[in-house]
């Protein structure tokens, strides 16, 4: 017996959405300063410059936790810290040295920090966007007043 031939059903297209426009972000910076020198000393507090807009997927890369290790950290953060003022003592000469901006020198360049420095680094370019100390506009608290406000649903009995 000749077998039927069955027809199999067409194709559907999905269609593929046409982009309204080429939105590319333009990247932000930020510029904070820690200060851990004491009175009277005339040493330079630490200056950094880093990227305020990271995406979400980009802010989710930067580990965290008890098991992240900070050549993990620094690897996700170097790129972001465009600008800086760190210096350390080249080990040939003895002489103090500028080093080169973590983005431009790669993860290593964060290995001259401390752990106070390298923790403050790493918190400014994960959370600096939320403001924190370096916001302009301070919050006012609301106005007080000399009597207590009354709710009418509560008044009423």
């Amino acid at each position: 017996m000749p077998k039927r031939k069955t027809e199999s059903p067409a194709p559907t297209l999905t269609p593929v959405p046409t982009p309204i426009s080429a939105y590319q972000r333009k990247p932000r910076y930020k510029e904070y300063t820690l200060d851990l020198t004491d009175e009277g000393e005339q040493l330079e507090p630490l200056r950094v410059k880093v990227r305020s807009n990271l995406t979400f997927g980009e802010l989710n890369d930067i580990p965290g936790g008890p098991d992240a290790t900070f050549e993990e950290i620094f690897a996700a953060i170097a790129p972001h810290v465009i600008e800086w003022n760190a210096s350390a003592m080249n080990t040939e000469t003895g002489q103090l040295e500028v080093v080169p901006a973590p983005a431009v020198a790669g993860p290593d360049a964060l290995l001259v920090l401390d752990h106070l420095e390298a923790l403050w680094l790493v918190q400014k370019v994960k959370y600096g966007y939320l403001g924190g100390d370096d916001r302009k506009k301070e919050r006012t608290p609301p106005d007080s007043t000399d009597e207590p406000s009354s709710d009418p649903d509560l008044d009423a009995t």
